[in-house]
């Protein structure tokens, strides 16, 4: 009986067994290849036990940082990809553990194995498929600067995952005599995600190192408080590295299923088939032993990502995220927060957000005062008439709470008047900010 039978593909007691019957008696002998037994050790053995305990360690690892992640694509992605990938993990140091103790064979190490398969499949095609949507919202996020909501990311991603959880089914479990049109399936689900990867690492390298532009003086900082907005363009570059180290299982398995599928049919005899079918099979087994290591290379992409260094700097700091404390700000020190207002014919702050110091005029009694027109004044403020000749600056205010006095600008509750003469720019800047991962207050231009 075939362990692991290809669907659509001869079994390896056809191609390897050979029967004889003598006097009613049927003797079956078998030559299995060294690829096979290679297989069974790797996945029956010490070594897979090792990389599923590691695996499992990482995953863990990966728990405790999505506590430091908030409203992060980047944790969504990796969730419905780590979830099946875990999953695998357990069956596959199940499937080790069986082996050393009762050996690579029976049918709980079948069923194991057929497990295995069924959701390392599953988290290779929710990283095909979710990379095309994680790159996509990491380019809109740096593109509009503004984030997306997590809900809807989650509905997004768990729809990838119950589809990729059917298709991956229809390959391992339903009946082999359906040929191979589940893997055809499969096969040109990942041919046609990688284009669409390809086109957006293209758009990505756009927006990180071509399409940035230079800096002009009229650009501003902005910072929002959320790292996944103000860092943006930092996440797309290491985002698209990331899922260029998550999809080289995928391009792995591109190659494995153009081995399986892409077989001559018309054969000049029998024997040309049946040595055909054995080469095929033997590198089939080499490659599913090589397919037991590439479960890291998904895990590790979490390290490159921003999110996952910021969130281990931020655990390693003993740091609140910034998006936990940006709550109790918005209720209890709204007064904290500055307002800087520029204008292009009357600046009145300067970004200290202190008011300039106004000139005394000592102007002639021979010389009459230049004529401007009388800005509007607040309608709380009162009517008084001061000689223009001696202007003072208004007392400076001594709490935060009592909004600054100036002359033609109103200040009220939610409410900002200004003169309908003046050009005027206004910049929110809130008072929580937060240090990148490599110390420094990050920079984006004002679009």
């Amino acid at each position: 009986m075939d362990l692991d039978p290809v669907p659509g593909l001869p079994l390896l007691t056809t191609l390897f067994c050979e029967t004889s019957t003598v006097k009613k008696k049927t003797t079956v002998k078998c030559e299995f290849p060294d690829a096979l037994y290679t297989k069974k050790s790797f996945y029956g053995g010490l070594v897979g036990a090792g990389l599923g305990v590691v695996e499992i360690a990482l995953i863990a690892v990966f728990v405790l940082l999505c506590f430091k992640m908030k409203h992060d694509v980047t944790k969504v992605f990796l969730s419905i990809v780590y979830i099946p990938l875990g999953l695998s993990s357990i069956f596959k140091i199940a499937l080790a553990v069986y082996s050393i103790m009762e050996g690579a064979y029976g049918w709980f190490y079948m069923v194991f194995l057929m497990f295995f398969n069924w959701l390392y499949t599953i988290a290779v095609l929710n990283t095909s498929i979710g990379s095309v949507i994680y790159l996509a919202a990491l380019i809109v996020v740096a593109r509009k600067k503004h984030n997306f909501n997590p809900f809807d990311s989650w509905i997004s991603y768990f729809s990838v995952l119950f589809f990729s959880a059917l298709l991956s089914g229809s390959y391992h479990f339903v009946s082999y005599q359906w040929n191979q049109l589940p893997a055809a399936s499969i096969f040109f689900t990942y041919v046609l995600c990688t284009v669409g990867i390809v086109a957006e690492l293209l758009v990505s390298l756009c927006i990180v190192f071509i399409c940035n532009g230079e800096k002009k003086s009229s650009d501003v900082v902005i910072l929002t408080g959320d790292p996944v907005v103000d860092d943006a363009r930092s996440r797309l570059a290491w985002g698209a590295l990331s899922v260029i180290v998550m999809n080289i299982p995928q391009w792995f398995e591109i190659y494995v299923k153009i081995t399986e599928l892409f077989t001559p049919y018309l054969w000049d005899s029998d024997k040309q088939k049946t040595v055909f079918y054995t080469a095929q099979a033997k590198e089939l087994l080499t490659l599913d032993t090589i397919r037991i290591f590439l479960s890291l290379l998904m895990l590790v992409a979490m390290f490159i990502t921003v999110s996952g260094r910021f969130a281990i700097q931020l655990w390693l700091h003993k740091k609140p995220h910034p998006n936990s404390t940006k709550k109790h700000e918005k209720s209890g020190n709204a007064a904290q927060n500055k307002v800087f207002v520029a204008s292009q014919t009357q600046p009145l702050l300067m970004e200290t957000g202190e008011k300039k110091k106004e000139v005394h005029h000592h102007a002639s009694h021979h010389h009459e005062p230049e004529k401007r027109p009388i800005p509007p004044t607040p309608p709380t403020a009162t009517t008084t008439h001061t000689n223009p000749s001696h202007v003072h600056a208004p007392p400076a205010q001594t709490s935060q709470m009592i909004p600054p006095q100036y002359p033609g600008v109103g200040f009220s509750p939610g409410m900002l008047q200004l003169p309908h003469n003046m050009q005027t720019t206004i910049v929110y800047t809130p008072a929580v900010a937060y240090e990148n991962i490599n110390g420094h207050m990050q920079v984006e231009k004002f679009k």
